[in-house]
């Protein structure tokens, strides 16, 4: 067991001995087959752990051990945890969000959650050139046909959410042929959902239709720009929770079919 990993179930209360002027956190992005945990200081990365790896999630603990050791960083070192809360695989975001909720809870960090689908707005729109008139349509995997979703009407820096919500692919796609004045917004997809569907929104679309890079989902960096934005509102740690609820986006579905199945 790790050092990280004992400290886990060590409930006595931790000193903070964090920095005013220099914030040390760590930011987390794995709700599907990969994990990336980056450590910045204020707003820049200085160091970063990748693995592509269906269990991935399942190894967070001994990463963030890593990152820490490497730099010569403790736990109690860092100002806040920052975590794409989804939505994403069921099992990948659970198991990062219960793991980062341990950890918070027994070291007293506070934690900031991102919502996935946000932060995948923000990552393309700042990729794009033009932003007049722009509809970015993110698109995450919800499985068997379903995407998690959000329609973003872009305005210059203007980011306004038409829908956000999780519905069959097809009726997403219809909804935007039918969108109002259509033919006055260029339409951007992104995420890994406009990968796994491209064939069908290229049929509909064209094949200019995606975002350019296509990114299947955000990264780190974007949930720690978010975060510490949010952050830098009030650094009181008393307003940020020391627990967060995954976005599952399909939990109340899921149960019906559960309760069925009985």
């Amino acid at each position: 067991m790790t050092p990280l990993a004992s400290s886990i179930n060590d409930k006595k209360s931790k000193n903070r001995v964090t920095d005013p002027n220099n914030d040390y956190f760590i930011s987390i992005e794995g709700c599907y087959t990969h994990v990336e945990v980056a450590l910045f200081k204020n707003k820049i990365s200085i160091d970063s752990i990748v693995k592509q790896d269906v269990k991935a999630s399942s190894h967070l603990i001994p990463y963030l051990d890593t990152l820490l050791q490497k730099n010569s960083l403790t736990l109690d070192n860092l100002s806040f945890l920052a975590i794409d809360q989804g939505p994403g695989a069921f099992t990948s975001l659970r198991v990062s969000i219960a793991t980062v909720n341990g950890i918070a809870y027994a070291h007293k960090i506070p934690l900031i959650g991102v919502h996935g689908l946000d932060a995948l707005c923000h990552q393309t729109a700042k990729a794009l050139i033009n932003k007049t008139n722009t509809l970015i349509v993110c698109l995450l995997n919800a499985f068997n046909n379903d995407v998690y979703f959000s329609i973003n009407k872009i305005q210059e820096d203007s980011i306004n959410i038409l829908e956000k919500n999780c519905k069959k692919i097809d009726l997403v796609l219809q909804e935007l042929q039918e969108f109002p004045d259509r033919s006055k917004f260029t339409i951007v997809f992104t995420g890994n959902g406009a990968v796994l569907h491209q064939e069908i929104i290229t049929q509909i679309f064209g094949k200019d239709s995606f975002s350019s890079p296509l990114y299947t989902n955000c990264s780190a960096q974007t949930i720690a720009e978010m975060a510490l934005e949010q952050w830098e509102e009030n650094k009181n740690p008393e307003n940020f929770p020391n627990s967060l609820a995954p976005h599952y986006m399909k939990t109340q579905e899921f149960s019906i079919k559960k309760n069925l199945a009985k």
